[in-house]
């Protein structure tokens, strides 16, 4: 293995060991993350039962979703990566570019306002954007139905 290779392989398998750590926080996680809740600006017994099995169901697909890459992609780097194999450099360069494609998406989804991709940003990365959207989805109640048709439209 050549040193660019080396250099490959630390730097996969410390991305794949956040991503590890990463859904094993949040799986372990009984309510939600800290930082959500300071989000929120809400206890957690504040919030209805609905929003509260919501909130968990996300905080566990987010987890699933961090194993499925992580654990994967650190087997393949880990056993035929690192036995020379080259089929191997394909698999895991997709994995990366889909995580960046991901956490692009994520953080600048309002780019692709009048494109094609817009449906998909809109629905997967809404929230994600920023706190205050997931402030506006708990207090929903108390919000005028003119508030909520100009949150669905951002």
């Amino acid at each position: 293995m050549n040193s660019r290779d080396k250099i490959a392989v630390a730097i996969y398998f410390v991305g794949f060991l956040v991503l590890i750590g990463s859904g094993t926080a949040y799986l372990s996680c009984s309510t939600v993350m800290p930082y959500h809740k300071e989000a929120m600006e809400m206890t957690w017994e504040e919030l209805g039962i609905g929003l509260q099995t919501l909130l968990q169901a996300l905080i566990k697909i987010t987890a699933a979703g961090f194993f499925v890459t992580g654990l994967p992609g650190l087997i393949l780097l880990l056993i035929p990566f690192r036995r020379g194999e080259k089929w191997a450099h394909w698999p895991i360069l997709f994995i990366g570019v889909c995580l960046a494609v991901f956490f692009f998406l994520r953080h600048h989804h309002r780019l692709f306002e009048n494109t094609c991709v817009n449906a998909m940003a809109r629905v997967c990365f809404r929230n994600c954007h920023d706190n205050s959207s997931i402030y506006s989805i708990s207090r929903f109640g108390q919000k005028s139905s003119e508030d909520w048709t100009r949150w669905q439209r951002t």
